[in-house]
């Protein structure tokens, strides 16, 4: 056997790395590109689109959760783009108001009135049932742009009023359409890859109740990061929503105390599975 020689070894090497290199760049430059007018007709409201067909997509609830300080500036987005695609899906805030013809639900109205009129949390709230969105202008109301997430601006009034959606969204969405066999939940800056996500939820039981989403601790607590979106089936949903309303003034204190609507929700889960058998929890993206 013959040996090259290590310093011609690498040379070849390199020159080959660069052929290749250069071979590449070139069918790519001499490939037309999409030009600008094809990419802004993708998001004409009037563009067909072809939609994946699937079982499941007739059987999800996707909800989504945002805040009047970005849902004019994120929502009109989704409605151009993925949920095109969403036979069913319903919008949750903090304001009750129409955006782009698609109306969008107030989840906090049925909050105790106590908590609403004197909870610190939620006075951004009554400025805005106050005000509407003109109060987003005021000295007092919150910037824009600051609505939700599990992990935002600690010092945003909007973002303190985030936790308190998610357990009365939840009751929302099973009422809204119980006979669903999913319910997706996202934020207003989720991206959804919604082909995806039909053909994961497909491999899993709907009639066993999953929590299904992004693993993710605080304190040694795991939960399903918010942000990233996660699934809850029908039957895990039904347990949630009967064990929370048995202890709703409980539920309410432990919200207040937390940083995040993901511990509550995730306690409240596991609190129920002692009581009425246990919720499966999978980690994975969804």
């Amino acid at each position: 056997m013959v040996l090259m020689p290590r310093r011609f070894s690498s040379r070849l090497i390199l020159l080959s790395s660069i052929t290749i290199s250069l071979l590449i760049i070139r069918i790519l430059w001499t490939r037309p590109f999409p030009s600008a007018t094809s990419f802004s007709t993708l998001l004409k409201p009037n563009n067909t689109v072809t939609c994946p067909q699937s079982a499941v997509a007739g059987d999800t609830l996707v909800v989504l959760r945002t805040g009047a300080t970005e849902s004019r500036q994120k929502l009109p987005t989704h409605f151009k783009t993925t949920l095109r695609c969403v036979p069913h899906y319903v919008v949750y805030s903090d304001l009750d108001e129409e955006v782009e013809g698609h109306h969008i639900y107030d989840v906090l109205g049925d909050v105790d009135n106590d908590i609403k009129n004197t909870n610190p949390d939620f006075h951004y709230y009554r400025h805005l049932q106050t005000h509407g969105r003109e109060g987003l202008e005021t000295p007092s109301g919150p910037p824009a742009g600051g609505g939700s997430g599990g992990f935002g601006n600690t010092g945003n009034p909007a973002w303190k009023l985030d936790k308190w959606k998610f357990l009365p969204m939840v009751d929302k969405a099973l009422k809204h359409r119980p006979e669903a066999k999913w319910f997706v939940f996202i934020e207003a800056d989720t991206y959804l890859i919604w082909p995806n996500l039909l053909e994961y939820l497909a491999r899993f039981d709907a009639s066993k109740p999953y929590y299904i989403g992004k693993h993710m601790y605080i304190s040694n607590v795991l939960f399903a990061y918010g942000g990233a979106g996660f699934a809850i089936s029908n039957p895990a949903m039904r347990k949630l929503t009967e064990h929370r309303a048995a202890r709703l003034a409980e539920y309410d204190k432990s919200t207040a105390e937390v940083r995040s609507e993901s511990r509550t929700t995730l306690r409240c889960l596991a609190e129920q599975s002692h009581s009425t058998g246990p919720v499966i929890v999978c980690s994975g993206r969804l």
